[in-house]
């Protein structure tokens, strides 16, 4: 019986992303707890008002794509939302028949406060790995999460 190469999996970037993934999101949501948000939480609250503030709606299907989850996780997701009157559900400007997610003022005023903890922690993980490399990093990510031909 042959041995696996198990050196694959030290080199696996798939693995290592994902632990860092979610090494730093257990640092967001610490910092977020306060608050009573996840980082998932905190970033559909920016989507959401990010979009409010410009007088835009995003649908749940495309708010899904933007945050790279699947629409039925993303309903899930957003239920805590719902209940704690942060964002709601109103008509589509072009068609009444279609809900989409809005923040709540009290959703706006929420992502506001979270920016205020958030930051911090944000710049905690990029002065660990020097600013010089998250720059590198974030570039590299926003290069593998971009759209390609074929996939």
């Amino acid at each position: 019986m042959t041995d696996p190469d198990y050196r694959s999996l030290n080199d696996c970037l798939v693995l290592h992303l994902r632990k860092a993934a979610r090494r730093m999101t257990q640092v967001l949501d610490r910092a977020l707890e306060p608050l009573d948000l996840t980082a998932t939480q905190f970033a559909i609250l920016g989507h959401l008002c990010w979009a409010r503030d410009r007088g835009k709606f995003w649908s749940v299907q495309s708010l899904a794509e933007a945050l790279a989850m699947d629409a039925s996780s993303l309903t899930r997701a957003l239920q805590p939302l719902i209940r704690r009157g942060l964002i709601e559900f109103v008509a589509d400007p072009t068609d009444k028949r279609v809900k989409q997610p809005q923040a709540t003022d009290a959703g706006r005023a929420l992502f506001v406060a979270g920016c205020g903890v958030w930051t911090p922690a944000h710049d905690a993980l990029v002065a660990q790995l020097g600013s010089d490399s998250a720059a590198a990093l974030l570039a590299l990510l926003k290069q593998a999460v971009a759209p390609q031909d074929g996939l």
